[in-house]
């Protein structure tokens, strides 16, 4: 229990498989995991406090060329109006992201060429100039795509992808 108990205040190192049996027991027990919830939760509120955590998401379009059987945005749903909202708009929805006090921000779209990467290094620029840290999920992109959202100011990047 110790174990664990270090593992949660030491903010998550690496464990060993023995230590992720040892976890794996405790949880199928009923008291000990009291104990570790309250322990769990006193580290978050010491670490986060007490607030709740906003992001902004920005769904800049939903267009997608890919065929994800789980997806909304997938290119075989016919049925979906497809978007793309242009620059300026996006811009200032990151202003009204801006007054309302939110820090972080979600740049959400389908996997699709028509979000040009020079456009999108603009946005987060400006994103980054206004204090939002920016996380892109736009799909399979390439190394130097990502190099370049990296180089603008994106410290984040959320890729799905279908195991089936």
């Amino acid at each position: 229990m110790d174990k664990i108990k270090n593992y949660i205040e030491e903010g998550g190192k690496i464990l060993t498989p023995s230590d992720q049996l040892l976890i794996n027991t405790v949880r199928k027990s009923t008291g000990p995991c009291i104990e570790l919830r309250e322990c769990a939760r006193n580290k978050c509120d010491r670490t986060m406090g007490k607030t709740a955590f906003l992001r902004a998401t920005i769904e800049i379009g939903n267009i997608c060329t890919n065929k994800c059987a789980y997806c909304g945005m997938s290119a075989t749903n016919l049925n979906l109006h497809r978007y793309l909202i242009q620059e300026e708009r996006i811009l200032g929805i990151l202003d009204d992201v801006v007054k309302l006090q939110i820090a972080q921000v979600h740049i959400v779209g389908g996997e699709s060429c028509q979000y040009n990467a020079e456009m999108l290094a603009r946005v987060v620029k400006y994103a980054v100039s206004n204090n939002l840290t920016v996380t892109l999920v736009l799909g399979e992109r390439d190394r130097a795509f990502l190099t370049e959202m990296y180089q603008a100011g994106a410290t984040r990047y959320i890729l799905k992808f279908e195991t089936s």
